[in-house]
């Protein structure tokens, strides 16, 4: 091979090597963050959604509710603010 057919493929290896480890790195920041979601929000480790939902829309003091996905939902994990 000549040296130009050389560079190119050492900086196609080198760019799918760098495309690689960003991806890692931002699953294992993505994950992180959703771990950390589910603790402040009280969600099992399966479940990834919740929902705000306005109270009384066009009322003076909107109340909020913070409800967790169908699956998750008990009695009590409803508050109102």
């Amino acid at each position: 091979m000549t040296d130009d057919v050389c560079d190119i493929v050492l900086g196609v290896i080198a760019a799918g090597f760098s495309a690689s480890l960003g991806w890692l790195a931002r699953t294992c920041l993505w994950r992180r963050g959703l771990r950390r979601e589910q603790d402040f929000f009280g969600l099992p480790a399966n479940s990834e959604g919740r929902a705000w939902a306005p109270g009384h829309v066009g009322h003076t003091g909107v109340v909020a509710a913070v409800l967790t996905c169908p699956g998750c939902f008990s009695p009590g994990s409803v508050r109102l603010a």
